[in-house]
Parts: C-alpha cells; structure tokens; sequence
C-alpha cells in the first residue's frame, strides 16, 4: 500500500523533531550546563533502574497493557446462521421438478434462486408469502414443508443458502482488498475475515488489531498466533463489525546520545527489545559513552500533566546485555545513551526530556488530524 502524503509528512516532523532537539546528544555539539550537578528530584518523572526484576514486570505490562470489554473477546461459537434481507436462497423439492427453478443448476446462484425480499419475506409456489426473516435453514425448511403438506404427500425439502448478503462486517487497513465482507453459514474469525481480504500487506501491523464492535474498541494481538501458537485473540467475527488492521511506519524508537548512529529504529510486528534498538543504532560509541548510563524514556499519558518514566540499564553489570535483550520497548520510546563523565541522572534527563516531549506531543497532534 503506498504511504500517504500525510504519512510521509508525520515521518517528517517527528524526525525533524528529534534532530533539532537532540543536537546535545551528538558528539562535538555544545551540552546545555547544568549549575546543580546533585542528583535531585524532576517534577513527573519516574526513574527505574533496570534489572531482571523490572524488565519482566515491565514486559508483563506492556503484554497485558489492553483491557477488552468481555462481551467483545468472547470467544463463543457463534449461532447457526439466521436468514435475512438480500440473501439468495436455493430451495429444491425432490421428485418434483416443476416446482424448481426452470433453469435447473445451469444459472447462477443468484438467478435461479430466491431472493429475500426487504421485508425478510419470500414467495413459494402452493405455500405463498413465507416470512423466513432471522430463521435458519432448518426453520425455513420446516415452514415450506408444512405449507406444502396440504398440496403434496411427503414432500422432501432442501434449503441452503445460495449467497449471502443481510449481515455485514467491514475489513479496513492494511489488506490488500478492503471493503465489505459478508456473514456466511460458516463462522470466521477475525485472521479469516483479514485472508477474505486479500491478506495484508507487507507493512501491517498484527499486533495491535482493532475491532470496534457494540460501540467498544477492543485491540487484539494477532501477531501472537504466529509467534507463540496462542490464538486467544483471534476472535468470532461478528454481524456489524468493522476491523481495522493498522500499519507499522510510525511504530518505531529513536536512538539517541553516543552511539554510532544516532537513527529510528522500526518495530518488527511491534515488538523491540533495548539490544535491538542499540543494535539499530550500530552499537555505543565506546570512547565518549557512559556505559553506566544508558536511559530508556518512555512519555505516559496522564490526565492532569505527562508523566516521564526513566529505566536506567548500567551496561558494565555481567548481565546488562541479557537484561537489555529481555526489556521489551513501546512505539515512541527514547533510548539514549549519555556522555562519560555526565554520572547525575538529573542531568541526563534534562538534557533529553524536551526531545521527548516534543515526540510525543508532535505525534499525538498528527494523530488526532
């Protein structure tokens, strides 16, 4: 799917953004001074250290981050398909011909069919007017076969459903034919409906499916049924349903400070771990870095005023690389990594909260367009 003008103008000033306000971070740029070198505390920022402990409470979080409405993740069967206006029904008494469709199974569907009329009805010859509205083929099966009782001894009746056209759901995102989709006899889930589709594209994001369904939101990871096996999000499609399958361009982290490339780094199906993200930016710059100071920063969102969470990973500890390789990051994290001689945290977090903010806001405003 080509990216929009919009799109491509949201890459723009984010990025724009970060590099303006970054500039401190970039060896040989002019650092801000600071006058108190103590380790005080900042209004509305959180600092963590990072350790095994907190990456799997915080992994733990970010898993479990989206809470669905239970009447939206049900995962019931659905109910035998109930007929409805516009569908075509395919009726067949056996052993009597003329009472068939003339044409026999040479038309289509559609043609030698019956065709539920707006008002839920259809005529049937000797039985007449049949309201076969939000009946299943087995119910519509039974009414003809007690209509014709009077005209014919034993009739044997079939009834199925021809083509389907009363219960709608639409597929919108990144798949390769949006649109309508109709309810058929056979449920689907929501990874059917999106295969329906035309599958999606090459910048889907999986992760983070929305389904507005009964006037909720609810996000389902889908990306899980590849990746682990767990299909507890791959839920019923419902009548009404509009499922929207998101892209992944803006799903991405800056990496920031002394590193060799100071770049933005995508999330693969949304999901990124600190080494990634490091990895991303080519590594740490090992004569100006202080290893003992790499900084993720991650912007809340909070009612009355933003609050900054901090986790400080100290890259000399023996197991720092697992640790890092085990935190997994959010869209629009800040990964920084600070100048050898700079030990205050304060300092650090000074110098990069206004890029942060900056992000976060731009992005936010590009979003509510």
């Amino acid at each position: 799917m080509a990216v929009s003008a919009i799109g491509v103008g949201r890459v723009g000033v984010v990025v724009a953004a970060v590099l303006a306000l970054s500039a401190c971070g970039l060896p040989g740029m002019k650092k801000p001074s600071i006058a108190n070198s103590q380790d005080v505390g900042l209004e509305n920022v959180e600092l963590i250290d990072l350790d095994a402990a907190a990456a799997i409470h915080q992994n733990a979080l970010v898993s479990g981050a989206a809470q669905n409405p239970a009447n939206s993740r049900s995962t019931q069967v659905p109910t035998e398909y109930r007929v409805g206006p516009h569908d075509v029904l395919d009726v067949v008494i056996w052993g009597r011909p003329e009472l068939n469709n003339p044409g026999g199974m040479t038309q289509t569907p559609e043609s030698r069919g019956r065709k539920v009329r707006a008002d839920g009805s259809i005529f049937f010859p000797f039985v007449g007017v049949v309201d076969v509205n939000n009946l299943t083929v087995e119910e519509i099966r039974e009414r003809l076969t007690e209509g014709l009782n009077r005209y014919i001894k034993n009739p044997q009746v079939d009834v199925r459903v021809a083509i389907h056209q009363s219960r709608k759901y639409y597929v919108t995102g990144e798949v390769n034919v949006p649109g309508i989709q109709y309810i058929e006899s056979q449920p689907k889930t929501i990874l059917d409906a999106i295969s329906a589709a035309g599958g999606m594209t090459g910048q889907a994001d999986l992760s983070t499916v929305v389904v507005s369904r009964y006037g909720e939101e609810v996000e389902l990871d889908l990306a899980s049924v590849y990746e682990r096996g767990d299909a507890s999000d791959n839920i019923w499609v419902r009548t009404g349903d509009t499922i929207h399958v998101p892209d992944n361009k803006f799903k991405r982290v800056f990496v920031m400070g002394e590193v060799e490339n100071q770049t933005t780094v995508p999330m693969h199906k949304g999901k990124l771990t600190l080494a990634e993200a490091l990895a991303g930016g080519q590594g740490v710059d090992l004569q100006y870095a202080n290893v003992k100071g790499i900084y993720v920063l991650r912007q809340l969102s909070v009612e009355d005023s933003p609050k900054t969470q901090v986790y400080r990973l100290n890259a000399k500890s023996p197991s720092a690389l697992l640790v890092a390789d085990m935190f997994q990051l959010k869209p629009r994290d800040v990964v920084f990594v600070s100048t050898m001689g700079i030990t205050r945290w304060n300092r650090v977090v000074t110098q990069i909260l206004p890029t942060v903010q900056t992000i976060f806001q731009t992005d936010a405003l590009i979003e509510r367009r």
